[in-house]
């Protein structure tokens, strides 16, 4: 079985989580409510259908022999995915108290859950995933603009040939390199004598070391951008 190494920002998360097991920071929950004329049926099967052809939904992780986090992609993960019935009032109730759970990322478990909530005016997805299988932007692809739409019109999603997995290994490469030595001279050279931004040890000076500042771009060309 190939592993591949975590991206620095996976492991962060990673590392964070090893430290404090119960978080549910990097938990990313959505809501998207439909009318009712849409089926569940059809938004569950669209649902499965991106988990089986999304191997970043199929994340697991182990420690190698050096105690370090390597991910893989199983095969195939089991999809529970429950119907329930609420009023409106006891959906923003589970939403905030309920729904959002801890996840083991040691575990073996899915990385994500998903249930469909039937409410007096619309049928929900409810979706959850971890932070070190998604971000804004996956989850923007996978289940708002690309992915969910195709899968839900019975069409056959096309496989991503450079995901997460091949970005992590030419991380890897890239921090192993002599451009990624000379940059770092580079900028070591550059900040030296700075005084750094630190994490405050100090009641009396709560947000620690920092350094702010500000750029600004006039709105019309952001939006030419």
């Amino acid at each position: 079985m190939k592993t591949y190494p975590l991206l620095q920002s996976q492991l962060g998360v990673f590392m964070e989580w090893m430290s404090d097991p119960g978080i549910t920071r990097y938990n990313l929950p959505m809501y998207v409510p439909f009318s009712k004329k849409i089926p569940f049926d059809r938004l569950e099967q669209a649902l499965r259908t991106l988990v089986a052809s999304r191997k970043e939904m199929r994340t697991r992780f182990v420690l190698d022999d050096n105690g370090m986090p390597r991910q893989y992609a199983v095969d195939e993960v089991p999809v529970n995915i429950p119907r329930k019935k609420m009023s409106d009032e006891e959906l923003a109730a589970y939403i905030k108290d309920g729904f959002v759970r801890p996840y083991d990322l040691l575990s073996g478990e899915p990385l994500f859950h998903i249930e469909l909530v039937e409410t007096p005016n619309n049928h929900v997805v409810l979706f959850d995933v971890h932070h070190t299988i998604a971000d804004g932007t996956t989850l923007a692809n996978n289940l708002t603009l690309k992915d969910m739409p195709a899968a839900y019109n019975g069409e056959t999603l096309k496989e991503v040939p450079y995901g997460l997995y091949e970005y992590a290994e030419d991380e890897q490469k890239a921090l192993q390199s002599d451009a990624y030595e000379r940059s770092k001279a580079y900028y070591t050279e550059r900040f030296a004598g700075r005084e750094f931004v630190t994490l405050s040890r100090s009641a009396s000076n709560p947000m620690g070391n920092s350094i702010h500042e500000d750029a600004y771009m006039d709105a019309e060309a952001v939006d030419a951008w």
